[in-house]
């Protein structure tokens, strides 16, 4: 070990002449040649993560670099560190002389003490050139720097935590076509969890599915939220609810129109209603108040509850979500889904399991609107309404044609005592003639006033789309 052995005292009568008159030669390297700064790189014994440690006399660009692989504390390697850079700069120091073979006994790292030119050097061997004399290069050394020491712990990293990562609330939502880049026949998948593991993963059937990579803005509502109108702003409900993490802000009608401020709301039978808002009042703690709403967005009127209870849960639609790709094959067949933290592996307790199915929201083409009749003279009834569209450009107000995601074709029914008692199939426009004779077979009392009839548009994909129920006063 350096420093540990007594070196071996030399003086000039020791040394050979050389050919050029001179036992001995001493040189000092420049210190524009000498490493300003040392950084050396280990295994932290904390994280047994890749760290570094650094040393400096000043700044400077140039950089002595040194990379270990063993594990050790930071205090550790800050000490080897400053050993390092100390040891360079002492080493500016050089030696070159000639011994007789009576000193073969010396190998390159011993020591020697050297008296020479009125002072004392104590020097380590780095080269011996074995001639006629021995030929010996040595470097300057300080046997303190070998003393055992230990450097300035580095403070515990922000990042590190004893807190054990639990459960993630994870969330998925059955949702319809929200933009023109979304996979029509997949779920989202929303997660949430305090601390935040810096990943979720969910694997399908075994298979990685998707990764979320940030925390989703969940929460759930405070109080019961009724029904309201739709295609239009509703001025009487206001929606209360608690966050779990996140804020909310105002925004703009023309923002609100272009997309923003879209939360969805599960009802009891599991279904998303999309609800925009305009104004968000924080008024308590992680508490807000919602108003100026647009309610049934993307055509989710038919998830709107009568009401909707306290405890809903509440989901921002933002980046934080991400989509599990189905196809349209699959989209509707049941999965086993497991999600938890990244990093941990799929027998740790913090993954749990869940069987999945889903609807293909993206798919299922809205309900039709603006249904109405007209009396022909004849005593014929034509029916009519107005085919909307799923495609999310279709909710423009200045297209002069509705977009045509599903091929054009509806199914009527019409209902008396909760009952159908006529049912027209795959209709190919949006009206429908309901005759005299028809009228007469279906209710041969008379047409009563009151006329129940719902319709609904057919997808080439999945069938029937969301049915619009009407009640027409047709006397």
């Amino acid at each position: 070990m350096r420093g540990s052995v007594p070196p071996l005292a030399l003086d000039e009568d020791d040394l050979v002449i050389a050919g050029d008159g001179f036992g001995f030669s001493l040189a000092r390297a420049d210190e524009a040649d000498l490493p300003p700064l040392s950084r050396l790189s280990y295994i932290d014994a904390g994280s047994y993560d890749e760290a570094t440690a650094q040393s400096r006399y000043s700044n400077t660009q140039r950089v002595a670099a040194s990379s270990v692989p063993l594990v050790m504390s930071s205090g550790e390697a800050a000490a080897i560190n400053d050993r390092l850079l100390a040891d360079a700069w002492v080493m500016r120091e050089s030696a070159s002389f000639s011994l007789p073979p009576s000193l073969l006994a010396l190998d390159p790292a011993d020591e020697v003490l050297l008296t020479a030119g009125s002072r004392i050097r104590r020097l380590r061997l780095i080269s011996i050139d074995d001639a006629d004399a021995c030929q010996i290069e040595a470097v300057a050394t300080d046997p303190s720097l070998y003393a055992p020491c230990t450097g300035a712990a580095r403070a515990v990293r922000v990042t590190q935590t004893l807190r054990q990562l639990g459960r993630p609330l994870t969330v998925f939502l059955d949702l319809p076509l929200l933009s023109e880049t979304q996979n029509t026949a997949s779920p989202f998948v929303a997660a949430f969890a305090d601390p935040w593991p810096g990943a979720v993963v969910v694997f399908k059937d075994g298979l990685r599915a998707a990764t979320l990579t940030a925390p989703a803005t969940l929460g759930e509502t405070l109080s019961d939220f009724w029904p309201g109108p739709c295609s239009r702003f509703d001025p009487v409900n206001t929606l209360t609810l608690k966050l779990y993490r996140g804020s909310l802000l105002s925004v703009s009608d023309a923002a609100l129109f272009a997309g923003a401020n879209k939360l969805a709301l599960q009802n009891p039978s599991g279904a998303w209603e999309i609800v925009q808002f305009g104004k968000a009042e924080l008024i308590a703690a992680n508490t807000w108040r919602l108003s100026h709403l647009l309610r049934g967005r993307q055509g989710s009127e038919p998830a709107m509850a009568s009401p909707l209870p306290s405890g809903a849960r509440v989901v921002l639609i933002d980046d934080a979500l991400q989509q599990i790709i189905l196809s349209p094959a699959e989209a509707r067949s049941p999965h086993t889904y497991t999600y938890g933290p990244q990093g941990k592996p799929l027998a740790d307790a913090a993954f749990q399991s869940v069987s999945q199915s889903f609807a293909a929201r993206g798919l299922i083409p809205p309900a039709p609107c603006h249904l109405g009749f007209r009396w022909q003279a004849n005593g014929d009834l034509t029916l009519s309404w107005k085919r909307r569209d799923r495609a999310p450009s279709a909710n423009s107000i200045i297209l002069a044609e509705t977009p045509q995601s599903d091929p054009i074709r509806f199914d009527l029914e019409i209902l008396s005592g909760g009952s159908v008692v006529r049912r027209f199939s795959a209709i190919s426009q949006t009206s429908q003639l309901y005759t005299a004779a028809e009228q007469t077979a279906d209710f041969p009392s008379g047409l009563p006033n009151l006329l129940i009839l719902r319709v609904c548009q057919r997808s080439s994909v999945i069938g029937q789309g969301s049915f619009r129920t009407e009640t027409l006063y047709v006397r």
